[in-house]
């Protein structure tokens, strides 16, 4: 199951840090969905043309119905 978030920026503000893996809550989150379910998931950044945009990666398990 993939979930993508997308943010735009508020403004036109040109300073504001483009980098990837800035900050540790997002490597956090990365480390511990990778823990729980194996190195194929995690989160994902991907380009585009403002914002950001993170791809959640995570298994998708069916439940079978009784």
């Amino acid at each position: 199951m993939n979930l993508r978030l997308w943010q735009q920026p508020a403004g036109n503000s040109k300073d504001q840090s483009n980098g990837v893996g800035t900050g540790y809550g997002t490597m956090n989150v990365h480390r511990r969905i990778q823990l729980h379910y194996g190195d194929a998931y995690g989160l994902r950044y991907l380009e585009v043309s403002e914002g950001t945009c993170v791809e959640v990666v995570l298994p998708c398990r069916l439940e079978p119905s009784e």
